[in-house]
């Protein structure tokens, strides 16, 4: 498993259950304000052993995103690209978190940066998602190339995306809203999400006083914008990192998007209808505190992680469904969406686990994904049942051997960083 801590190293717990530092804290690093080693994917290896580890960090000269890799016989790192995407960076909203799609292309999510004009700026690469290769360039396909705007973005109007997930080839995001409305936004190539926070004089509203803080999708200056496919409404419960959680073991829940939550301390799983819309949207998992992320293990479990800022508080755990004839935790929440199924959705439990403190940690970001092993196959766990076949590139590194059944302790886990994988 890697994890980042605060002050901006990775370091790797290994199946001995040793830990050990993987990369170094970046020598150009900010770790003020909204500001620190914020995202962190882990891509399946080119070669035998050798793991592509992709960081989203605040930098002086920006928010960038670089890759270095990582042996795993002989524990020494290297830089390999260190300017895949440099975003321009501010005090707050710099979203910064990264994934690799089904696609294998690394899919970036960035905030508005406090930039009041910059979401509806297609030259500017604030307020977006983008798509790159893994080496940075702009990929095949994105909807603005050979067009106005940066080779680079998939879609643009965004506030400040804390998750990207997708349900099969379709990517969502999961967003911060402002006084009103967090989103969860099912992804069109060249999409405008509808935030647009250009305040009296040009000024950003809610920072300047000048001015009440915008809709989150503008309909009335956007009519076409991507409409939501959940919103919070008032008060606004700040949603993170989601995953789609497939298996039979989740009864109806399969297929489902669950996402994480930090202001309203719980989790959400959000049934999607045939078109890809939030049909029910169930709140579960209270009792933890703020949770940061929730990405499904290659067992099939959940994995979350918590954002408290506190030592005995915070916490990587695992959930897992211990029965389909239980009811749900609470009645099914009002969503955009018109249907509603009938099935009844299980919550699931959190079983017992042994501790492990990891240190001081930053910006959690867990992830999972296939890895090779020195022998060049494919992990045992790597196909498990729970996840269909996809290309090589999916997400993130390390081995469930000793770690998939502890519920591991972070330490003044403000936003940490955690990255899973498996080897044989």
């Amino acid at each position: 498993m890697f994890f980042t801590e605060r002050q901006g190293t990775i370091k790797v717990r290994k199946t001995d259950t040793s830990i050990a530092t993987a990369v170094g804290t970046p020598g150009d690093l900010v770790t003020d304000f909204g500001r620190g080693l914020m995202g962190l994917a882990v891509r399946e290896p080119d070669v035998a052993s050798n793991v592509p580890i992709y960081l989203c960090y605040s930098a002086t000269s920006g928010q960038r995103v670089v890759r270095y890799d990582y042996n795993l016989l002989t524990g020494i790192v290297s830089p390999v690209v260190t300017n895949i995407v440099t975003i321009p960076l501010g005090n707050d909203h710099n979203g910064c978190r990264i994934r690799f799609g089904p696609d294998g292309l690394l899919w970036i999510g960035t905030g508005d940066a406090n930039i009041g004009t910059g979401p509806q700026d297609l030259n500017s690469l604030v307020g977006k998602v983008l798509r790159v290769n893994p080496d940075g360039t702009p990929a095949a396909g994105n909807p603005f190339i050979g067009q106005n705007g940066d080779d680079r973005i998939y879609t643009f109007g965004h506030r400040n995306p804390q998750g990207i997930t997708f349900k099969g080839s379709q990517p969502y995001s999961i967003e911060h809203g402002s006084a009103i409305d967090d989103e969860v936004n099912k992804l069109t190539a060249g999409g405008n999400g509808g935030w647009n926070p250009v305040g009296e004089g040009g000024f950003y509203p809610g920072y300047d006083g000048h001015d009440t803080d915008p809709p989150m999708t503008d309909f009335n200056a956007y009519p076409n914008a991507m409409a939501p496919v959940w919103h919070s409404g008032q008060p606004t419960v700040a949603p993170s990192g989601g995953t789609v959680v497939t298996g039979s073991q989740w009864g109806s829940w399969d297929g489902a998007l669950v996402v994480a939550f930090l202001k309203d301390s719980k989790a959400r799983v959000m049934v999607l209808n045939g078109s890809g819309g939030v049909a029910t949207s169930s709140p579960f998992l209270s009792g933890f505190g703020r949770l940061r992320v929730a990405v499904q293990g290659p067992d099939g479990a959940l994995y979350f992680s918590t954002d408290n800022g506190s030592t005995a508080s915070d916490q990587i755990f695992k959930v897992a469904p211990t029965s389909m004839n239980i009811t749900a935790e609470a009645t099914p929440e009002t969503t955009t969406s018109t249907t509603t199924p009938t099935t009844t959705v299980p919550p699931p439990t959190v079983p017992p686990f042994s501790s492990t403190k990891f240190g001081d940690a930053w910006k959690l970001d867990v992830c999972v994904c296939p890895v090779r092993s020195t022998s060049g196959r494919r992990g045992a766990l790597a196909q498990s049942r729970h996840e269909p076949a996809r290309p090589a590139h999916r997400l993130v590194v390390v081995d469930f051997g000793e770690a998939r059944a502890r519920r591991s302790r972070l330490g003044h886990a403000r936003m940490p960083a955690v990255a899973w994988g498996i080897l044989e």
